[in-house]
This record gives structure tokens, sequence and C-alpha cells, in this order.
């Protein structure tokens, strides 16, 4: 199955029906103020019997808060906004036949349908977005917070992880990581021991708790990439609380396909560069490099979550990647450019992996959503 413009014009079309079926009867649903910026790149259709209708609709009315109602914030929008500017004005074509699990082709269906709502609808609600197996894993991961995580303050973190304690400098603590140990448990045992004694690039390390989960895989190294200066602090700290140096070598530079100086925006957990690459209050400039410019031998693993960037990071890894065929963990849910394009350039190298896509965030539409490719 292709999922293409065509197939991406039916879920909008969707959308459309179950807004004049339910929101318009009702005039309960708002929906973005923001949809007046999508305007120029929207068919004319859509304007018709969507947008417009639904902008007048937001000025209109006003509604209470919904128990059900799921909120999202600025962040979530904006990139919902690109993956549907993306997918309006590019061929796209995503190859779902690439994914041999049934249950990773749903993920995939839903994640595209809850990008579309995100940026479509501005109320929402629990049951648009999430399955009945989703929703218990806000007990689940209540349950595991509860047990193994103690945040002593708002700087520091104990965690309890594979039998044993470590302490992270933050108390941002991922469910990606400690929860769902980043999807390494579905990876075949052979391939993950095929790990020990290699290096693993952990690129978009932030304050070092991908980095703690990987330490038991033995690698050679660890090389943590993290460009912000405050978390690259905190992963300092993070790296010297848990006597990991110099096993894990945090390393102050982004990544991209070439060398170069760029602004990053700040942004805590989501600091992003900047596509007008113009200096802000809350920018800093870095230093950008490619993997195949620091690394080509070998490599074990590469973990990716660099909001946006993974792409052009992937070109800037083919020499590398190519030679070593590592494990691959790249999120894709940033832009509508990474989810479209990375499988379809990783899988051009023939490079004989085995493909899958995880959710690991289950209470989340959109966000933590994983590539995985490992070698068969």
């Amino acid at each position: 199955m292709k999922i293409n413009n065509k197939y991406i014009l039916k879920c909008i079309h969707e959308i459309i029906e179950e807004y004049h079926e339910n929101g318009a009867k009702s005039n309960k649903n708002k929906t973005n103020i923001y949809l007046t910026k999508i305007s120029m790149i929207t068919p004319k259709f859509l304007k018709e019997k969507m947008l417009k209708p639904m902008y007048r609709l937001y000025l209109k009315h006003n509604t209470k808060t919904n128990p059900l109602e799921y909120k999202y914030s600025e962040i979530d929008l904006k990139w919902s906004l690109n993956f549907l500017e993306y997918s309006l004005t590019h061929e796209v074509n995503f190859n779902l036949d690439l994914f041999e699990n049934d249950n990773d082709k749903k993920e995939i269906i839903k994640f595209i349908k809850n990008k579309l709502y995100m940026a479509l609808r501005g109320q929402l609600f629990t049951y648009n977005l999430f399955t009945e197996d989703d929703l218990t894993y806000f007990k689940k991961y209540d349950d595991f917070f509860r047990k193994n995580i103690k945040f002593k303050n708002a700087n520091y973190t104990d965690i309890n992880y594979n039998n044993k304690k470590y302490t992270l400098a933050s108390s941002n603590v991922g469910i990606s990581s400690f929860y769902h140990n980043y999807g390494l448990d579905i990876i075949p045992k052979k391939v993950i021991s095929n790990i020990a004694h290699k290096n693993i690039l952990d690129c978009g390390a932030f304050v070092g708790d991908s980095a703690l989960i990987f330490e038991k895989l033995k690698p050679k190294k660890i090389y943590s990439f993290e460009p912000d200066t405050k978390n690259y602090l905190k992963l300092i700290e993070t790296i010297k609380l848990n006597n990991l140096n110099p096993l894990i070598t945090p390393i102050k530079k982004g990544l991209g396909d070439k060398n170069k100086n760029v602004y990053l925006e700040n942004a805590l957990d989501s600091s992003y560069i900047k596509k007008n690459n113009l200096k802000t209050k809350d920018s800093e400039k870095i230093e950008i490099t490619t993997i195949d410019n620091f690394i080509q031998d070998n490599v074990g693993l590469i973990k990716m979550d660099i909001e946006g960037y993974e792409l052009e990071a992937i070109k800037g890894a083919e020499k590398t990647i190519k030679k070593n065929r590592p494990v691959l963990l790249i999120c894709l849910y940033h832009t509508g450019k990474d989810f479209f394009e990375i499988p379809k350039l990783i899988n051009k190298w023939n490079l004989n992996y085995t493909y899958r896509f995880l959710n690991l965030y289950k209470i989340h539409p959109t966000n933590e959503r994983v590539l995985i490719a490992y070698p068969n």
C-alpha cells in the first residue's frame, strides 16, 4: 500500500465529513485560528468546504472545557502544520509495505490521521486520537513512575532502570527511554549482541537519558551530540553523576549534511535549527558537522532525535551507514519531510534492513514515533 497525495486528501475528506456531520450540527467544534497560515497552499475545495466555515465557527462559538478534550501545545501545532504543508506541496509516497508488522502499519496510519487532525481541528477529543489500548498507558506510565522514578527536586531525578540506580540532571524523564527502552526490546537478541564493543552515536542527547540506557549494550564508546548549551551542561553533569566518563563522550555540536554554522532556537527539550538562520534573543550559534566527517568505522547503533533535522543528518551519514549497517533509531514525527523521505532514502541504499515503526509515547497523538531499522 502506498501512502501518497491521494491518500492524504482522502484522509482530509474524512475529517471534512466528520466535521459537517458532528461539529457543524452542534456548533461546538472550534478550529485553529492558524488555519489562515496555510490558506495559500490549500486546494480551493478545502478552503470552501472546510477552512472558511470552520474558521467562522471558531470566531463565533466558545465551548466549555470537556473532560474528554485533548489539549495540545504550540510545538505540537507547529509540527502538525508542517506535516500538512509538506503533504500538500510535495509529491509524497510512503511505502507501507516496507513494514511487515501489522501493528506498525496501524500506528503509521493513526499517526498520519492524528497529524492532520491536529493541523485542521482546534478542539480534539481523546476518542479522535487514541485507541482503547493507548488509554491504558495513562495508568501504566503512572505506575512505572511511582515505582521507579524519584524526583529529588527540579534539577535531579533518581531512576531505577535495568536493576541499576541512575541519577539524571533534570526532572524531564523520557518515557521513550526508561519505559519503552527506546524500542530496543523488539530487535533480535543476535542483532543487539553485535552492538557490543562498537561505537554508539546518540544524536540529540538532551541531558543524557538515552545515553544511560545504551550503557547496558556494552559499547566501546557512546558519543553524545548535544548543541544546546544548557542541555549540554546537564549532559556533562549526568555523565559525572553516574561515573560514566570516559564511556560517554559529550560533543557540543549539531549534525547535518555538511559542515557549517547555524542558529539554534533554544527550547529546552525541543531546541531546533532555524530555517531562516537568523539570530533571535532565544537562539545561539552552533557548529554543525556530519557523521561521515566524525567517524566511519565500528559504528553499531545510531539514534537520532534532532527536532526536524534528521533527514539532513542521515544524508551526512551515508558512508557510515552503508559501511557499518548499524541499528538505526530515527525519530520520524517532527516534519513531513522526515516522515516521507527518510525511510525511502534508507531503503534506496539496499542494505537489507528490517523496518519497524514504534509508538514510544502512547498518550501523545504524534510524538516519539520512531523508525527502527536493523540488519537482517
